[in-house]
């Protein structure tokens, strides 16, 4: 289903939320990190492929990349099989996915094979303004 920004605004107002990049300043403190989140004491929102890093499936999954796309996942893209990503990885994992519309240009077709929740967020045009607004 397609999430609206009502549905995610204030959803989890006062919840502290923990934002997991990868790197290794992560490893010291990805276990708390991962026992907070089963307690249900934060929010976890990770970035791409949190699977290498996390054994506690995230609250969201945020991508922006415009090779790591829902598509390509899909498709299980040459670049996928190159890497060893999970196939068809964002509804094997069936978390909601907050992805970058102006990165990930998967169309429209494989969105609506989406099984998981989704957000489309859009970089490039802030507060909804277009390109000649903006400039």
């Amino acid at each position: 289903m397609k999430l609206s920004y009502d549905y995610l605004i204030n959803k989890h107002k006062g919840m502290p939320c923990v934002v997991s990049c990868h790197g290794p300043s992560l490893n010291q403190h990805k276990k708390q990190i991962e026992d907070l989140q089963r307690k249900k004491k934060i929010i976890r929102i990770s970035m791409n492929e949190w699977y290498d890093f996390f054994e506690e499936k995230p609250d969201y999954w945020a991508v922006s990349n415009s090779e790591f796309t829902i598509e390509a996942s899909m498709t299980h893209h040459p670049l996928w099989a190159h890497r060893g990503y999970p196939h068809d990885v964002f509804n094997l994992y069936d978390i909601p996915l907050l992805y970058n519309s102006t990165a990930d240009l998967s169309s429209d077709e494989y969105l609506d094979k989406l099984k998981c929740d989704y957000f489309a967020y859009d970089t490039r045009h802030f507060k909804g303004h277009n390109c000649r607004q903006i400039l």
